[in-house]
């Protein structure tokens, strides 16, 4: 799966949990409960992703000024 995509659902998720959250009567307490929980996982998934994508840049970034003799 391509990164784009991957941040793409995870934004599509956090949104469908906002979604749950604001329609209590809809889904219930189970549903607020759910949603909520869902929407801090997937912020704490975008966040701990894209940490590790800029960590991943960084690394290649340094990796290749090292072959290039910069």
């Amino acid at each position: 799966m391509s990164l784009r995509m991957t941040i793409f659902r995870l934004r599509n998720a956090s949104g469908w949990a906002g979604f749950v959250q604001e329609r209590p009567g809809l889904f219930g307490r189970l549903g607020l409960r759910v949603g909520m929980a869902l929407s801090r996982g997937c912020e704490q998934a975008l966040s701990l992703f894209t940490d590790r994508v800029r960590l991943t840049r960084k690394r290649l970034s340094h990796r290749d000024a090292a072959d290039l003799g910069v």
